[in-house]
């Protein structure tokens, strides 16, 4: 009897140890810290970038918590060129977004440059999240919002369909890469490494009024701004105006 009872004891305990583990590593449970970085502008990052806007994203259901946050540009030797360290706080449960610059060494050789970000605990009992990405890319960045492919296609007289180009887009020496409207900088140095804005109306219709300033002030400071969609242009363009900007039909 005592044996039966002891075997039923070690069997429900194996039982529920089982059970614990399947809970544990259900994939649909969610992790209690998640960390994730954004380089550039939706992970495209040019390598004739010399300011880098970085976004870190930490989702604590943990408890309260402190640390750093590192951006780095490691060396060929793996040193620290050039860091930017930021304190933060986290409390729990929260979802904190922190934007960066990063003001990097241009790259020089055919490999481009790397850059490395870290968000290390202050409680040494919560692991460290890193990232890090390689910068190649040669071409010119362009942002912009809704720009239809037949547009770009139409200059050169080739059949496209009238659709919105997606994520990001290579034509000659030029990478067109569509954004929300509010994605677009809040901070005119977030438009430093930006070769041009293609904007219509209803996108800027959408835009905050910090992002209307940014963009001001980058237009003032020789900004490139180019429209389409031109027959519904007047309120943007009245805007140029108002900046002593030139626009053309």
């Amino acid at each position: 009897m005592e044996r039966t009872t002891t075997r039923t004891f070690i069997t429900g305990l194996c039982c529920l140890l089982i059970c614990l583990f399947i809970v544990h590593d259900c994939p649909g449970e969610e992790s209690p810290i998640d960390v994730t970085f954004e380089f550039g502008y939706k992970g495209v990052v040019p390598r004739s970038m010399r300011l880098v806007p970085v976004k870190v994203r930490i989702a604590n259901r943990l408890r309260n918590l402190s640390g750093r946050i590192e951006i780095r540009q490691p060396t060929s030797t793996n040193a620290n060129e050039v860091t930017v360290v930021r304190p933060f706080k986290s409390p729990s449960p929260s979802s904190l977004t922190f934007s960066l610059f990063l003001r990097i060494e241009p790259a020089t050789g055919i490999d481009g440059y790397s850059l490395q970000g870290r968000v290390i605990f202050d409680d040494t009992s919560v692991k460290t999240f890193s990232k890090r990405i390689t910068a190649k890319s040669d071409k010119r960045l362009i942002l912009h919002s809704g720009f239809v492919k037949h547009y770009l296609n139409n200059l050169e007289k080739v059949p496209a369909p009238k659709t919105p180009l997606k994520g990001v887009y290579c034509k000659h020496n030029y990478q067109f890469l569509n954004l929300h409207p509010l994605d677009f900088p809040a901070d005119p140095i977030g438009f430093d490494s930006v070769h041009a804005v293609m904007l219509n109306e209803s996108a800027f219709k959408t835009f905050s009024t910090k992002q209307k300033q940014s963009l001001a002030f980058w237009l003032r400071n020789g900004g490139r701004l180019l429209l389409y969609n031109q027959t519904t242009q007047l309120p943007l363009k009245q805007w140029l105006n108002s900046l002593g900007a030139h626009t053309t039909a």
